[in-house]
């Protein structure tokens, strides 16, 4: 069979001509030169649409493949997809002392590991972005106090076009149908993140369909993400892992069945395998909220590497979800 391997660098496969590979690493070596959990505030009942299709006409099941070797060629490309670590960006402050035009406060690392699926898989290409001022580089718990931040108090209009190319790049690698981006914005850097969503949205074809990692707490309580633009984003995955102390919050509002405050969170979810309420969110199939009609596509992270019997047993897991919704129905 024949299989797509990606190579230490991502915007290709293995077996694409020489002279991409080069092009590649030109463009690679060219441009090398978060999460905010605002004030938990209790989120109203709010109804959901009858029927919300999924979107982007991806599958049910995506597997998050992360910066490590992974071997997904027993992947049924019917029944999943993959989102994969295509690069990640770091975007450090503007130096008022650094002379204009400066091209090493943004930096793209590709990906540097193999991934290997089978022919025609659904592929989704991640960007993650990292600042030194994003909720990854903060402790636990940590709150930002700063409402006053614009666009471009933290980074410059310069390095938000940089940045937009360096994305574009990613998601030109051949065979990828989606693009998924992936930064824990602090409020300060909020405005920053809109307009580079905006930016991107109108930079993209039509037929890219743009996605984005969400804190649980800016679906449930943070109306940022009702300000965006309608239409700028196909989707934002509420990330269901990893939540620190808003973890017993979180919980409690998805045992309710209630629907998330931001429209665009409600037709997926990310969970993790190696989390107690993840599996709890497995097992008790909690990916179709009361009065939704179509049920959510779930992004399925693992701390390891992928093996058969794992995605085996996620995808028997959301066929059952299936057979009892349409039991109830």
């Amino acid at each position: 069979m024949t299989v797509n391997r990606f190579l230490r660098r991502p915007a290709t496969y293995r077996e694409s001509p020489p002279a991409i590979l080069l092009v590649v690493l030109i463009l690679a070596s060219a441009v090398a030169a978060n999460h905010l959990a605002r004030e938990w505030r209790r989120a109203p009942i709010v109804p959901e649409s009858p029927a919300h299709a999924l979107p982007m006409h991806l599958p049910r099941v995506m597997f998050w493949a992360w910066e490590r070797p992974e071997d997904l060629r027993f992947l049924n490309p019917r029944q999943a997809g993959v989102a994969f670590l295509a690069g990640t960006i770091e975007i450090q402050s503007p130096n008022p002392s650094d002379p204009p035009g400066n091209s090493l406060d943004v930096v793209l690392e590709p990906r540097l590991q193999p991934l290997e699926v089978p022919p025609h898989t659904p592929l989704m290409a991640v960007v993650r972005i990292e600042t030194p001022h994003d909720l990854w580089h903060h402790p636990p718990g940590w709150r930002s106090n700063d409402a006053t931040a614009t666009p471009t108090s933290l980074y410059s209009k310069a390095q938000r076009n940089r940045v937009v190319e360096m994305i574009l790049s990613l998601a030109a690698l051949r065979g990828v149908r989606a693009l998924q981006l992936d930064y824990d914005a602090t409020r300060s850097e909020q405005p920053f993140y809109r307009q580079l969503l905006e930016t991107l949205r109108r930079r993209l074809p039509r037929s890219m369909p743009l996605s984005m990692t969400a804190l649980a707490s800016w679906c449930i309580g943070d109306p940022w993400l009702d300000s965006l633009p309608p239409g700028t984003v196909a989707e934002a995955v509420p990330m269901l892992f990893r939540m620190g102390p808003d973890a017993p919050a979180v919980a409690s509002f998805m045992q309710s069945g209630r629907a998330f405050r931001a429209r665009v969170c409600r037709a997926s979810l990310g969970v993790s395998t190696d989390e107690a309420f993840s599996q709890e969110l497995l097992d008790r199939g909690l990916s179709r909220p009361a009065g939704q009609g179509s049920p959510r596509r779930i992004y399925v992270f693992s701390n390891r590497a992928w093996t058969r019997a794992q995605v085996a047993k996620i995808l028997a897991e959301v066929h059952r979800w299936d057979a009892l919704a349409g039991k109830s129905r």
